[in-house]
């Protein structure tokens, strides 16, 4: 097989030296998924006649056939969830890949040979992230006491990596908006590494650039666009706003908890009318006749103050760390939302600012909650926590803007964005 084209990808500095722990990795990401097999690999698996690797392949190696557009197609993967504790069965004892160690990393499939690593491409502009479920990436990403800087480094092109074409986005002004996306980004990444003011605020001053942003692109001309990105940047920075401070009432943390509880679908209220009163009497019961969020929400503020917000006080990067990280792996990345001939600037950024509100008050509920649970918070717990939401919700943008459409006010009203930082 021929070595994987090169190529120059915008990216944060600290992924141009970055290599694969291999045994001395604390959480293998070969356990817990199954993991999508290219045609070229699978070709290779189906006809390998190894004596000792043959039989361990064809209990992990699944074909499955699809129609797709009228047409079957092979499916291929390698099914670790009906493995023995959901590990490869490939792995040896030292937890390397022993199709790897036998006949070198050309033998991995497209999906192991590039992960972590996440690809995309927008017109002919490539970004290189990684995936947080894996702990070199969370310990690079994250732990980072000096601000995060992007570079242009030099990578692999991943045969699978997803990619935009703009030929199908029909409205110029969504066109403008896409193929500027690394520009907006960076602003949005000034305002997050401002370290003068809260998260929340930093975060209230990025939605209400991009509302800025939004007016601009559609009311004005769209030919110099560094100037249109200044003007929606010092039209945010010459705005006097109302700094976003932390909520101390548990009313007010109570309706942020059922705000999130709708968003998130967690159960605390049911969609079904007559299912609302049944559940809510089983849950008050549980709670000796208390309303379920309210006891969410005394016991969310006392562990908040008590543990979270002294230990966030001292490590003021890891948060910013992890916004922006997120940021830079999935703004403007909604690829199959973007191509559709219905929408629009103005929606898109509606979902964006939606998305980036409900994913921080998601995670300071997930910190927080864990902080109660453990009775503490130090580096590892907070890794912890980003490692867990990431396998099971960030890792999914198909399941995030699910969610978001069960939020009951869209667009935003200024109230929402406030309640949802202000956690």
């Amino acid at each position: 097989m021929e070595s994987y084209l090169k190529i120059k990808a915008y990216a944060p500095e600290w992924m141009e030296n970055f290599s694969c722990l291999g045994s001395n990795c604390p959480k293998t990401c070969c356990k817990g998924w199954n993991i999508p097999v290219d045609q070229e690999h699978a070709e290779r698996y189906e006809n390998l006649n190894d004596p000792d690797l043959t039989p361990i392949l064809i209990k992990v190696f699944k074909k499955i056939k699809i129609r797709r557009n009228g047409k079957q197609e092979n499916r291929y993967f390698l099914k670790l969830l009906e493995q023995r504790e959901d590990i490869c069965p490939l792995l040896d004892k030292t937890g390397l890949c022993s199709l790897q160690k036998k006949y070198s990393s050309d033998m991995l499939c497209a999906t192991c040979y590039f992960f972590p690593k996440i690809l995309w491409q927008i017109e002919d502009q490539w970004s290189l992230s990684a995936s947080l479920s894996c702990p070199e990436v969370l310990r690079r990403a994250i732990l980072n006491t000096d601000p995060i800087r992007f570079t242009w480094i030099e990578t692999e092109l991943d045969p699978e990596s997803e990619w935009l074409d703009l030929s199908f986005v029909k409205d110029k002004h969504l066109k403008a908006l896409l193929n500027n996306r690394p520009k907006i980004i960076n602003i949005m990444i000034s305002f997050l590494q401002n370290r003068t003011d809260s998260y929340a605020t930093k975060l209230l001053f990025i939605c209400s650039f991009l509302t800025n942003l939004s007016e601009l692109i559609q009311n004005s001309d769209i030919s110099d666009f560094d100037l249109l990105l200044s003007n929606a940047a010092n039209l945010e920075m010459n705005n006097e706003i109302t700094p976003i401070r932390s909520v101390d009432s548990v009313d007010d943390l109570t309706e942020w908890v059922q705000l999130l509880s709708t968003t998130f679908k967690w159960g605390l209220e049911s969609s079904a009318k007559y299912h609302s009163d049944i559940q809510n009497d089983f849950l008050k019961i549980l709670c000796y006749a208390k309303i379920p969020s309210r006891i969410i929400a005394e016991n969310y503020l006392f562990a908040r103050n008590q543990v979270f917000q002294p230990f966030i006080r001292k490590h003021p990067y890891l948060f910013e760390n992890f916004l922006i990280h997120f940021i830079f792996s999935d703004f403007l990345k909604q690829f199959s939302l973007y191509q559709s001939e219905t929408t629009n600037v103005t929606n898109i950024i509606r979902y964006e600012i939606l998305q980036l509100c409900a994913i921080y008050s998601l995670m300071q509920f997930l910190f927080v909650k864990q902080s109660l649970s453990s009775g503490e918070m130090d580096s590892s717990i907070f890794l912890d926590v980003i490692h867990q939401a990431d396998q099971s919700y960030l890792h999914y943008p198909v399941y995030i803007q699910q969610s978001l459409q069960h939020f009951p006010n869209i667009p935003l009203k200024d109230e929402d964005i406030r309640i949802l930082l202000s956690c």
